[in-house]
């Protein structure tokens, strides 16, 4: 038998959602307004989105919307000598 280094590679995308209620001139300018808050929060390191009316939501993550597990042959000095296979998973995070 032939011993074969496999590397495992996991990749995971999660997901979280709210919902806000925003008055405007047009669906356009509310969403321009709902990622405005967003990157304000992410460039503050926080999950909470805050609107400029007071609303206020938290992202966190509730469910992994997809899972991907690669595994790959791996040579003596680290080189990747192949895909072996890809599978793709879903799961939760609970």
């Amino acid at each position: 038998m032939t011993v074969f280094r496999i590397q495992l590679i996991e990749k995971t995308t999660v997901s979280s959602e709210a919902i806000f209620s925003v008055n405007s001139i047009s669906v356009e300018a509310a969403a321009a307004e709902v990622l405005l808050a967003y990157r304000k929060a992410e460039n503050s390191g926080t999950t909470v989105i805050l609107l400029k009316d007071g609303q206020r939501e938290m992202l966190e993550p509730a469910q992994i919307a997809q899972a991907e597990v690669t595994m790959l042959h791996i040579g003596e000095d680290g080189e990747t000598l192949g895909v072996i296979t890809t599978t793709k998973l879903r799961r939760s995070l609970s």
